[in-house]
């Protein structure tokens, strides 16, 4: 090889790792709070919004990296926090005004709703009674157990529900064993989950009955991450357009819809003060409905 060959095909490599690295910045970078392993239970459930940001990233249109942070299992108002820092760009939680004023929502619900449809865990000696609950009024006198610091419980109070407050998700079935509450509202997501680690013959899942209230979760972004907002936005609303977003919805979660047999119950439709979405509820496209399913 000639001294001009061999200078031309450095300069060569050169110009190639120079537009690689060009390239490499004109990606966006992308940072999420990585999946934590102890919080085995609901794994399947983080999974699913792990691959829907991928699936938005991927029909956005726009080069990325998307890249995990270790933060172990944290609350929502500590995810906020490092949102406002940037200790990463964008995380999947429940929308709230708290979250809506000082980060970027990305109005598109990950779960379509469902995570606002709720069946009940009871006692299984008080079936045939609650399915003999005749309205709305007659649930709203039986104790509903829900986590003192659960949003759920400020929705139940609010819409005149009785609500004993727990302080321990691991005694949640103790609550009712010693009849503390009667039942236990819990989203068809979590469920059944909930019904396995019972772990044994007294506790049921009620048949006959649900409360639906307007929830979602959102993708929430950094502020001043606006690029990264449109990214996302953009590719869900692609992802959706071309049925992919519905497809990963049921490979996931189609499975527990069926068992909770929703479109066969009474449901109770009650007002969520905590969601302040009214102009995303118009686009019906958007949301879980049981006749669909």
């Amino acid at each position: 090889m000639s001294l001009y060959q061999r200078i031309r095909l450095v300069v060569l490599f050169m110009l190639c790792a120079y537009q690689a690295l060009a390239n490499a910045d004109d990606r966006l970078q992308i940072s999420y709070p990585e999946l934590p392993k102890e919080d085995a239970t609901f794994q399947p459930s983080l999974h699913y919004l792990e691959k829907l940001l991928v699936l938005a990233l991927d029909n956005s249109g726009y080069p990325y990296e998307l890249r995990p942070v270790s933060v172990g299992v944290i609350s929502e108002k500590r995810s906020h926090n490092y949102l406002t820092v940037e200790r990463y760009k964008v995380h999947w939680m429940m929308t709230s005004a708290f979250h809506e004023e000082s980060l970027i929502p990305i109005k598109i619900p990950l779960y379509k709703g469902l995570i606002g449809w709720r069946i009940f865990l009871i006692r299984t000696s008080d079936i045939n009674r609650f399915s003999n609950l005749s309205d709305i009024d007659a649930l709203r006198k039986e104790n509903a157990g829900q986590a003192h610091d659960w949003p759920d419980t400020t929705i139940l109070k609010n819409n005149g529900f009785s609500v004993v407050p727990m302080y321990s998700s691991e005694g949640r079935f103790n609550f009712l064993y010693r009849e503390r509450c009667d039942y236990i509202p819990r989203s068809v997501l979590e469920i059944w989950k909930d019904l396995a680690s019972a772990k044994g013959e007294h506790i049921s899942v009620e048949t006959t009955l649900a409360l639906h209230y307007p929830a979602a979760y959102y993708f929430f972004v950094a502020p001043g991450e606006t690029e990264i907002a449109t990214a996302i936005e953009q590719g869900l609303h692609n992802a959706i357009q071309k049925g992919e977003f519905e497809k990963l919805f049921r490979q996931y979660f189609l499975t527990d819809i069926q068992r909770a047999n929703l479109k066969n119950r009474r449901i109770f439709d009650v007002e969520n003060p905590l969601f302040s979405g009214s102009d995303v509820l118009q686009n019906k496209r958007l949301w879980f409905n049981p006749e669909a399913y």
